[in-house]
């Protein structure tokens, strides 16, 4: 056993195994060549160890006093036969770098998360995308942007937006399976297009709409430019509303009318005859009316039937046939 409290310079040793017990520093100044257990201090106790490379102020120090191993800039720890995993900081940046193979990130206990931190822009570190093993889900805690395809998606801390950063391009969003054809597309105005990417109002349908299922339907309105013109399709009540002044048209031209003005209802017809057919066979045509009043007042000529009971009704150009 030898024992030094300066410098070991050289040490031979031949025929049985020897321990060499050191108390002190040593500098090792050349090829030391260690074929068997070599501990550095004791539990608690430890000693800084360097190893110094070929280029100026490139190192790797176990510092005993903040128990950790340290590489200067640009030293690297390298893993595999042909470095093929690499870590490195070069002064300003960090880097993991795989040549060889798939690069695994493994967290193998139960329930145990991945998560990726960075700094939070008031001097500390938070979250932004944790891979949870208990949920099995993928969380983003922060936007997630597409850069080489200007588009992202975010949390402005209400809602989440889909979107792209340019002023031409489209979001489009794509079926599964073999339909991975878009089949969505908003484009910079806000249109919105379902079977077309040329969408020509805020939303345009080139396919068949529905709403509901048969026995269970929706309502749906359609609102005018003014206050409270609306057309409803009441599914609860099975039929079509239009509010008071908004018109039923047919025609191009707005040809035939309908619509009730709060007081009165009218059918206006603008263009040819206005002719009214019952092609049900030995049917009638029935007009009817509430008899409470004595006229019923119309610009023309008055028409009188015993069955009105003494009522009387006044038309204009209008030949009105009652058959007993």
């Amino acid at each position: 056993m030898a024992r030094s409290n300066r410098y070991l310079r050289k040490i031979v040793s031949s025929g049985a195994a020897t321990d060499l017990d050191i108390t002190g520093d040593v500098d090792i100044d050349g090829v030391a060549q260690i074929n068997n257990t070599l501990t550095v201090g004791v539990d608690d106790t430890g000693y800084d160890v360097k190893f110094y490379g070929a280029t100026s102020g490139r190192y790797m120090l176990w510092d005993e006093s903040q128990n950790r191993l340290e590489f200067t800039d640009n030293t690297k720890a390298i893993f595999g036969d042909g470095g093929d995993l690499q870590l490195s900081h070069d002064g300003t940046s960090s880097y993991i770098t795989n040549s060889t193979g798939n690069l695994f990130i493994n967290n193998n206990n139960d329930d145990g998360d991945i998560i990726f931190k960075s700094d939070d822009g008031s001097g500390g570190t938070t979250a932004y995308l944790t891979l949870d093993g208990s949920a099995t889900e993928l969380v983003a805690s922060k936007n997630l942007r597409f850069d080489q395809s200007p588009s992202y998606i975010f949390f402005n801390g209400n809602n989440t937006f889909v979107g792209e950063l340019s002023n031409s391009n489209k979001l489009q969003l794509r079926g599964g399976g073999s339909n991975m054809a878009a089949t969505v597309y908003i484009d910079s105005s806000g249109n919105m297009g379902l079977g077309t990417s040329a969408p020509s109002s805020k939303l345009d349908v080139r396919g068949t709409v529905q709403v509901g299922v048969d026995d269970t339907g929706y309502d749906v309105t359609f609102y005018g430019d003014t206050s409270g013109r609306s057309m409803l399709w009441d599914a609860s009540a099975d039929r079509l509303k239009l509010t008071d002044n908004t018109t039923f048209y047919l025609g191009t031209g707005l040809d035939l009318g309908f619509f009730h003005n709060g007081t009165n209802s009218e059918i206006v017809n603008n263009t040819g005859d206005l002719t009214i057919k019952n092609q049900a066979n030995d049917k009638d045509i029935i007009f009817q009316c509430d008899l409470q009043y004595d006229y019923y007042y119309h610009r023309g000529i008055f028409v009188n039937h015993p069955h009105l009971q003494n009522k009387n009704i006044y038309y204009q150009r209008v030949v009105l046939v009652l058959q007993t």
